[in-house]
């Protein structure tokens, strides 16, 4: 509070509500802000120093106050006639960017900050300022502190930053518009509040402000003789979630949680430190902010802290548990009401009026003070700094980097702090580590607590470290952030245990997604109330699940459904809604939030309420930038939104102010767009240049208009005599937008991804249209009219549904058509009925298949396959309407903003694109909306099916059989039946006949898709993982398939910025621009459109004929089946023509449809990493023909380097990358004149027009035929220009890897012999790897040929280096022998002789094939030994893990089993009770045994059946962070009956069994792939960096022609840079880390000699005795047994005998074996021999180094326990024999004085006591005698016991040896070696088979060789 007290010329605000730990405190703040951009007067000192005076002159007076100390007051003086702005230093330093940070982490205050910081008011000065600031700047100018110092009592933490919003608002307003006004968006208010209450004495104690005795606190307050050091904890968000689940269980706040570990772990730290007495007092304090209470204003600037306090004797805290600390703090906070903010008022001005100490503290004596800031609570509103506005201060160049708080020297301060991450809106993100600073001596130790010491961390360190090593140009070392970091956590998934989402997946079907789409569908549909109802259910049920299920768009769609409900917008129920968001749900809002709201309102008429969201969008810290960018905002609602400003600002209203801010962000939005339009792109670069669609000519020099003039004119040459292809028409119709020139660059692009299918339906109108006029059908193909004879039909059909689902909505009653129909209504009929037609067209005309006897025949589709593409087709079109609707033109300008950053390479700066991609995913909607469950997906696509083929007809000609002519009829062109397949019943869909021969003319195979077409402008940068490529869909950048799992890892990594490193290397390959090479096109054209058969393009028809059915088909077996042999060749052959001559149609169109435009290839990437183009028709990943069309848009002067390397191209594409390059060179200057006449006319007329002995041009007799012409073209137009080195080439030139994957094996192993066989060593000419291996097979076959082997003889002469190439490439990437086997036999079948004939008998070639397949394998096995070793250890390595199970998970399943055997068991027991007593048992009863039969009972029993499957997959991490999941599962099976058939579908959300075998044999290859997907990136990155044009086909990287050598010097030192890393180490690490919990079940033999040794050596085999004791465990062991084996069994491992394993298991009972009675006679002549060992003194004898030793070592041991244990019995007994006798003679002497005594006394005398007797006070006659007796009784038992010890001493009875196992896979040979010495009667145990869990391990890693990795900078050939 300020009291205000006037006087002459001077006010006086004098101080009386500071608590004692602020009373003399200066805070001060550090604000790092970083000049990325490099911009001119970046945060200029007298911007900021005219900025800050005209605040503090208008609005804060108060802060250029001073205080004024007279005496013991002190006073803050405002002095009206002599203002004095705040002090403002300006310095600059010569340290870099880093060191200015570490200054910033350290808080240096007396470097960044001005004087008086964080500490006390001097009394030696009289005037000392409230306000100081210093600005440092760097002499580099890449960044700049500020730091402010202020008194806690002007102002807390909410009016702070209120102020530093307030200073940074008014200074980028005058940065932006000079001349202006100040203005800022809340302005602040100053004065005394009401506090008429203050009077009344409502009788609180306050005890945190009381005078306490001394003696009761350990810690003084201000700083001692202690040094007080400041402590950086970090809460991660891991740890966060864990603190939240505590807290609930709890029943208290996430904040209170927090403070009660931290209170009660300083008390316990403090009093081990410095022990003191428990009952010393330990005050926990939180200072609190009563404005709300004390109905103080929100914009009041003032200190307003109040303090809540609970003191408790330390001994009390450290005894409590951490709940009931959480209570009491609970207790605390919760008291500070109203009411206790106005008492503690009144006490503050209370204490005012004395003297409170010299100190100013307010507390006399020592106290420990604990200060706790807390967030909003129930009963109190308090704050927390994690929930100020920090990161918000944008003075007009950007918001700061990083905030330090002020440095608190005063024991035991306790602030929470946000990081970067957390609060860039100013709201709390629960999604973001937190910053906690602690205050405390340095004698307390953080690292002795468990609770605290987890939170020890230095991240802000780290997160500078790593930023400083992300500046561009910085090296590609192994600490650079290209590659992942080192130690980063890996991405893990929770048990499906565990996974309460899973749970509600077996129980409903449905996932909780699935549901949420139930509740969009709902809204979309207008039921609201259903669709809060299914929301506010699956919050009650999974309240933790729902948390991460969830997010602020779920709740956004909901009041979006609110304000668009029919009749009436729900305005209240929404804004209740909205209110209820953060309070029961814990959600924040974001922009979205806030731009529905704002736009429902002002369509609503309600202008007022708008404005207000619009403050309070303001308030949680969103900007109008923000607002504009929102997808909920549609261009008509910002232009109503700005009308409603306007018309604000004209009627002077109060909002004015909001209102002019919204129309100047509005404005500075359009300022940019119009600096984004085509006319604002002069001078820009061509990268820059979105809108430019001219391309160059072949001649570089050419003009790009007068081409494009050109082009039009020649509309007519280019015409293409194409098959009349409805596919092709329809491609023809998408990419109308091309040929008319309408409009330009991104809305060009937007508009062919919006046209796909509206183009078609409006097509096949016009055919419907014009059918009554048989002209206008002239050039319509017959499938063309059939289809639009369909579509009006089928339209029909599905309105008619639709108004079904409509009314079963209404009405109720049908439950399955109101499931689906939710769905099924989102999209029109007609678009449902044009993709249900096109895409089971498509689908049936691409099934060509033989049957059998060679007939050719179509066979019919699976119906599964037609359901789930039709309804998936359904889905995205809808996805796509959806997503047109949501978007404006600011989000258009945001995207093509982006795209230039990505285009100048400025996205590729890791800053810039964090920044973008956070501001993305903070403006973006989650995919959870687009999900369909199973279900409804196979019931809609199978609902239209039904629909089709009930509509399709087609016309069928037929005799009649009465007139003899032909009639035609209308039939079905679809019917439905079922077919056997391997024993399983399959649904079919068969065309009919006359359709089939339709789909021979008019195929429309590959039916494209116009959003898979090349794009015309950039494609859009991956910022996340999901928003990437093409414009207008929001795609995962990676191909997932079926797996659910991938896809949870993929988000994941994308939220943790994980894969920014991948995404940069998708999008520098994104960005290559290309064109189309137009001579090459010429010449494509002319051969295509003469449809002959040249240079792989496929003549028109098929011309080979049939083959002869041969005489003795019937007679001969072996004809018989070369005959049908022949057929299968000649059918697959027809049908591959047929393929080929569709899709080259294809290419060929799209080509032509590019001619005059350039285009861009988005990328995304497989699941290991590798990169492919997303357009599946046309791109440089396709065939020969597609990379002959294609050249780089750009181009560039070739240079002497340049017409060397174009040279060596030219001889790559002959086949002569063998050869040296001097050689290669060679070649081409011998044959530049063929080269020439290539270039000159490469389809000579003779060759085309059917001329008889045509000569064929040189360029075909290439590997590559049109790329080879490409290069003839390029070297001829080079070769003939006035200066061949300056010519501008556009050819991409190709450097290709030696048998990539072999390389990569090499370097890991560093394998010598290797690497040079693949060219990672420096060598005069390139090693041949394929011609390698075919010598090796060659001299195996020739040795084998000498032996006379029937298959070697038929192969002597005739194995060529083609035949083996495949295999051996294919090798290294696991393919199989039967694999190998089909790829060789292929080959031998094309040898064919001079004649045309086949070389190889095709009966006997899979025979021959094997035997080459062998051979190859034997070969390779020679050549590279590492890398044998390390594919076999990664063999190894994942059959290990894919058999393996959590430790937790495995108990959890044998409690399940053992527990559900016991029910049983007790049920059964029941039965037979109820029977035997004639009752039946009732249901409550049976439920009460078997639990598992009631509710859950299906989930219990899926559990149960996956419990003995493996379900661990192989999981790891590529070097740029990628978490590469194998998704081989043996899916499970869901069956959905829908009306056409019961389908079973795929289930990929139900867990699911892995495939074992293919995991294993899938890994290596997998993993190389991810390596050299790795290279890839890492290559692709660096060289965008380097300004090269850079495309690469995998192992295959392209560039320009004069940039070869940069890209090679490249391309090396990124493979150096890779391999240097330990990459099979860090490999081996990870899963040692993941799989650290897991177990593998093994089968392995135990020596046992234990059981075999009785009475003292004696060899028997004795009979296990089983008692009551041992039974649980024993079938505990049994149920682990049985798991193991099935487990053994599931993943193909388990042997024959492993079933007798667990006979011999369960049959411990029954007498041993006729073998094992063998072995025990052999073996009981081994007593002899053996001898007592002093067990004390064993050294064990490890077996793997002397296995015989060890053995026999096993058999002395029990051989000497067995005769300790018989000597010590045979001792035992004498010795209690002994004492028996000598008891009995005493007990004889005692009966017989007891005699003599009876007749003088009753007394007996008692048994000999346990204990010694007690002396009696005085025995009776006759007692003493007994007494004696019974003394000498207890002796003899003392010496007893006594000598019994002795010999428990002397014999050693017990002896613990590890189990001697032994197992075919580690040991095979010593196991072989144990069982001989066992069989003759060597030993004396036997070997007895285990079958057990073990801790997963994984082997040594292979020796490497001593290749040096950096030999590869020097190999000329290593890509070449």
């Amino acid at each position: 509070m300020l009291q205000a007290d006037m006087g002459s010329g001077e006010v006086r605000y004098s101080v009386t509500n500071n608590i004692s730990y602020m009373y003399q405190v200066y805070c001060s703040y550090i604000m790092l802000y970083k000049n990325e951009a490099k911009q001119d007067g970046f945060m200029a000192a007298q911007h900021l120093q005219d900025g800050l005076n005209k605040l503090v002159r208008k609005y804060y007076q108060p802060v250029a106050g001073w205080f004024d100390v007279r005496g013991d007051d002190i006073d803050v003086v405002y002095y009206g006639d002599k203002f004095n702005d705040p002090p403002f230093s300006v310095q600059t330093l010569s340290i870099d960017g880093q060191e200015l940070a570490g200054e910033v982490y350290k808080s240096n205050v007396e470097l960044l900050v001005p004087e008086c910081r964080s500490g006390f008011i001097s009394r030696e000065n009289r005037e000392i300022p409230m306000f100081l600031v210093r600005a440092t700047y760097l002499e580099s100018g890449e960044a700049m502190t500020l730091g402010v110092t202020y008194h806690h009592s002007l102002m807390d933490g909410t009016a702070f930053w209120m102020f530093m919003n307030n200073w940074a608002c008014l200074c980028k307003h005058l940065y932006e518009d000079p001349g202006s006004a100040p203005m800022i968006p809340n302005a602040p208010t100053f004065g005394v509040p009401d506090l008429g209450r203050l009077c009344e004495d409502v009788g609180f104690e306050h005890s945190e402000y009381s005078l306490v005795d001394p003696s009761r606190f350990t810690r003084v307050f201000l700083p001692g003789k202690d040094e007080i050091r400041e402590n950086l904890l970090v809460i991660s968000v891991e740890q966060q979630q864990e603190l939240r689940r505590m807290a609930r269980e709890f029943g208290v706040s996430f904040n209170t949680i927090l403070c009660a570990i931290f209170w009660k772990e300083i008390s316990v730290l403090r009093f081990r430190a410095r022990p003191s007495t428990e009952e010393d007092l330990s005050l926990f304090t939180c200072a609190t902010n009563p404005r709300a209470q004390l109905g103080l204003p929100k914009n009041l600037c003032a200190s307003p802290v109040v303090n809540l306090a609970a003191p408790r004797p330390i001994g009390e805290i450290a005894a409590m548990e951490l709940r009931d600390v959480a209570l009491l703090v609970d207790e605390t906070v919760a008291k500070g009401t109203a009411e206790y903010m106005y008492s503690s008022t009144r006490y503050l001005l209370e204490q005012r009026q004395r003297e409170i100490g010299n100190d100013k503290s307010g507390v006399a004596g020592d106290k420990l003070m604990l200060v706790y800031v807390c967030p909003a609570y129930a009963k109190c509103v308090v704050s927390s700094s994690r929930n100020f506005p920090i990161y918000q201060s944008d003075f007009g160049f950007g918001r700061p980097d990083y905030v330090r708080p002020p440095y608190l020297p005063f024991d035991g301060c306790l602030r929470i702090w946000p990081t970067p991450m957390s609060a860039g809106s100013g709201t709390s993100n629960n999604e973001a580590p937190l910053e906690i600073y602690v205050s405390l001596p340095d004698y307390v130790d953080f690292t002795q607590s468990p609770l605290l010491s987890p939170f020890v961390a230095s991240w802000l360190r780290q997160s500078l470290q790593a930023e400083a090593a992300e500046k561009p140009g910085h090296a590609l070392d192994e600490d650079s952030t290209l590659f992942a970091t080192a130690g980063k956590d890996l991405i893990s998934m929770r048990d499906m245990r565990e996974d309460t989402e899973l749970v509600h997946y077996m129980q409903t079907g449905k996932t909780l997604a699935e549901q949420l789409s139930i509740m969009q569908a709902c809204l979309l549909n207008g039921h609201v109330e259903r669709a809060q109802r299914i929301l506010i259910g699956l919050y009650r049920l999974y309240p933790e699940t729902m948390k991460e299920a969830a997010d602020v768009s779920v709740h956004n769609e909901i009041i979006g459904g609110l304000l668009a409900a029919n009749p009436r917008p729900l305005t209240t129920e929404a804004l209740l809604w909205y209110d209820q968001m953060e309070r029961h749900y814990s959600i924040k809002p974001n922009t979205n939030t806030f731009a529905i709201l704002i736009s429902g309102f002002v369509n609503g008429g309600m202008r007022n309420v708008a404005v207000v969201l619009m403050q309070e969008m303001l308030r949680c810290g969103h900007t109008f930038h923000d607002l504009l960018l929102s997808t909920y905002l549609s261009d008509t609602d910002i232009d109503q939104i700005r009308d409603v400003a306007r018309s604000i600002i004209s009627q002077g209203s109060e909002n004015s102010d909001v209102a002019t801010n919204l129309l100047n962000a509005v404005s500075e939005a359009e300022e940019r767009l119009k600096s984004l339009s085509p006319g604002a792109n002069e001078g820009a670069s061509d990268a820059d240049r979105l809108g430019d669609t001219a391309v160059d000519g072949v001649e570089s020099n050419a003009d790009a208009a007068a081409e494009a003039v050109a082009a039009a004119t020649a509309a007519e040459e280019n015409t293409l005599l194409s098959t009349n292809v409805e596919g092709i028409e329809q491609l023809k119709g998408s990419l109308k937008s091309l040929y008319s020139n309408e409009l330009e660059g991104y809305n060009l692009q937007l508009r062919l991804e919006r046209d796909t299918y509206d183009s078609a339906l409006a097509r096949f109108r016009e055919i419907s249209k014009r059918r009554g006029d048989p002209l206008l059908m002239t050039d319509v193909g017959a499938l063309k009219r059939l289809s639009a004879e369909w579509l009006p039909q089928l339209e029909a059909l599905v309105e008619e549904e639709q108004e079904r689902c409509e009314k079963a909505k209404e009405l109720g009653g049908d439950r399955i058509r109101e499931h689906y129909g939710r769905f099924f209504t989102m999209l029109d009929p007609p678009k449902i009925a044009i993709i249900t037609i096109l895409e089971v067209l498509r689908l049936c005309s691409s099934n060509p298949k033989s049957g059998r006897e060679g007939v050719a025949k179509v066979l019919g589709l699976k119906t599964a396959t037609l359901v789930n593409a039709l309804s998936t087709a359904v889905h995205n079109e809808i996805r796509f309407n959806r997503m047109k609707k949501r978007s404006n033109r600011h989000i258009t300008g945001r995207n093509i903003s982006v795209a230039r950053l990505a285009s100048s390479g400025k996205l590729f700066n890791i800053a810039v694109r964090r920044a973008k991609a956070h501001e993305l995913r903070e403006n973006s909607n989650q995919d959870w909306l687009d999900t369909w469950d199973i279900t409804t997906k196979t019931r809609i696509g199978s609902l239209l099916l039904s629909m089709l083929i009930e509509t399709a007809r087609i016309p069928e000609h037929y005799s009649d059989p009465e007139t003899g002519g032909r009639v035609q009829r209308m039939v079905p062109a679809f019917s439905h039946g079922y077919e056997l397949s391997q024993g399983r019943k399959f649904g079919i869909l068969t065309a009919h006949g006359a359709l089939r021969e339709l789909f021979k003319n008019d195929s429309i195979v590959g039916v494209i898709n116009a959003r898979h077409l090349p794009m015309l402008v950039p494609p859009r940068p991956w910022l996340t993982y999901n928003s990437g490529g093409y414009l207008s869909q929001d795609e995962p950048c990676m191909r997932i398939k079926d797996n659910a799992e991938q896809l949870r890892y993929l988000k994941k990594a994308s939220n943790d910025d994980r894969l920014y490193t991948l995404l940069a290397g998708l999008d520098s390959l994104g960005l290559t621009k290309w064109s189309i090479n137009r001579p090459v096109f010429d010449a494509v054209r002319k051969v295509w459109n003469s449809g002959k058969a040249l240079g792989k393009i496929p003549a028109h028809s098929f011309e080979t004929p049939e083959p002869v059915k041969p005489e003795d088909f019937e007679t001969s077996d072996r004809a018989r089946v070369k005959y049908r042999m022949e057929m299968q060749e000649w059918n697959n052959s027809r049908a591959s023509q047929h393929s080929e001559r569709c899709d080259c149609n294809y290419k060929v169109e799209i080509a032509r449809a590019f001619l005059n435009y350039p285009m861009y290839f988005p990328h995304n990437m497989d699941f290991r990493g590798r990169a492919y183009p997303i357009p599946p028709h046309f791109n440089h990943l396709g065939n020969d023909l597609c990379r002959g069309l294609l050249v780089f848009h750009e181009g560039r002067a070739l240079g002497e380097r340049g017409l060397y390397w174009l040279k060596i191209h030219l001889a790559n594409l002959f086949g002569k990358d063998k050869l040296s390059h001097d050689e290669r060179l060679g070649f081409v200057e011998a044959n530049m004149h063929n080269i020439m006449a290539s270039a000159d006319n490469p389809v000579p007329d003779s060759l085309v027009d059917g001329s008889a002995n045509a000569a064929q041009p040189w360029w075909l007799e290439a590997e590559d035929v049109w790329q080879a012409l490409a290069a003839c073209i390029e070297l001829t137009a080079a070769v003939r220009s006035a200066e061949p080195t300056a010519y501008v080439s556009r050819l991409h030139i190709h450097q290709d890897g030696t048998c990539n994957g072999l390389q990569h094996y090499a370097a890991m192993g560093r394998d010598k012999k290797g690497a040079f066989e693949v060219n990672l060593m420096p060598s005069d000419r390139p090693q041949d790897v394929y011609a390698g291996v075919l010598n090796g097979v060659v001299r195996l076959i020739d040795e084998d040929a000498k032996r006379g082997v029937a298959e070697a003889v038929a192969l002597q002469g005739k194995l060529t280096r083609k035949i083996v190439k495949q295999t051996v490439m294919t090798n290294v990437y696991g393919v199989t022998l039967m694999g190998a086997k089909e790829q060789i036999g292929a080959r031998l079948r094309e040898v064919k002789d001079e004649n045309g004939q086949h070389v190889f008998d095709l009966v006997a070639v899979s025979r021959t094939a094997l035997y080459v397949a062998k051979k190859i394998f034997e070969s390779l096995g020679e050549m590279f030994t590492q890398a044998q070793q390390i594919q076999n250890w990664l063999n190894e390595s994942a059959r290990r893990i894919a058999k393996s199970m959590p430790e937790p998970a495995l108990e959890s399943w044998k409690r399940m089993i053992l527990e559900a055997k016991e029910s049983q068991a007790k049920f059964r027991s029941a039965l037979r009770d109820a029977k035997d007593n004639s009752r039946v048992l009732d249901n409550e009863t049976i439920l009460e045994i078997r639990p598992d039969l009631g509710p859950g009972a299906q989930r219990r029993k899926r559990l149960n059946a996956l419990a003995t499957k493996p379900m661990t997959t192989v999981v790891w991490t590529t070097p740029l962070g990628l978490t590469v999941v194998q998704p081989y599962r043996k899916l499970s099976k869901r069956c959905v009956a829908t009306s056409l058939q019961s389908i079973a579908v795929n289930d990929v959300n139900m867990p699911s069994p892995v495939n074992s075998q293919k995991q294993k044999t899938a890994f290596p290859p997998n993993y190389v792939h991810s390596l050299d997907a790795s290279h890839m990136t890492l290559s692709a990155i660096e060289c965008k960096k380097a300004g090269l044009v850079f495309a690469s086909v995998h192992d295959s990287y392209w560039t320009h022609a004069c940039d070869v050598d940069r890209m090679n010097d490249i391309i090396r030192d990124q493979f150096v840079q890779l391999h240097r890393r330990p990459i099979m180490a860090d490999l081996k690490a990870e899963f040692e880390d993941r799989y650290k919990d897991h177990l593998m079940p093994v089968v392995g033999w135990e020596y046992v000699a234990k059981s075999n040794f009785v009475d003292g050596g004696k060899l028997k085999l004795n009979k296990a005795r089983v008692t009551k004791k041992t039974e649980r465990a024993q079938k505990e062991k049994d149920v682990e047994m049985e798991l193991a084996l099935r487990h053994l069994e599931a993943c193909g491992e388990a042997e024959a005998e492993g079933d007798a394993a667990v006979l011999e298991h369960r049959e411990r009972k029954q007498a041993a074996a006729v073998e094992d009675e063998r072995i025990q006679r052999a073996a009981e002549d081994l007593s002899a021999s053996l001898e007592v060992l002093n067990l004390r003194e064993v050294t064990l004898i490890d077996p793997k180094l002397d296995l015989a030793g060890a053995l026999r070592q096993v058999d002395h041991v029990f051989y000497t326990l067995s005769v300790n244990q018989k000597e010590h019995a045979e001792r035992v007994a004498e010795l209690r024999k002994e004492h028996k006798t000598q008891v009995r003679l005493l007990k004889a002497s005692k009966a017989a004085t007891k005699k003599k005594s009876k007749t003088r006394s009753k007394v007996v005398v008692p048994a000999a006591p346990a204990a010694e007797p007690a002396a009696a006070a005085e025995p009776k006659e006759g007692e003493d005698d007994a007494a004696v007796v019974a003394e000498k009784i207890f002796r003899l038992e003392q010496e007893l016991n006594a000598k019994i010890a002795e010999l428990d001493t002397k014999y050693v009875l017990e002896f613990e040896m590890p189990p001697l196992m032994l197992d075919h896979s580690t040991s095979p040979e010593l196991l072989q070696q144990t069982n001989d010495m066992v069989k003759r009667g060597e030993l004396a145990g036997r070997l007895v088979k285990r079958v057990s869990w073990v801790p997963l391990e994984f082997g040594d890693l292979p020796d490497p060789g001593d290749f040096d990795i950096g030999e590869v900078m020097k190999s000329p050939y290593f890509f070449s």
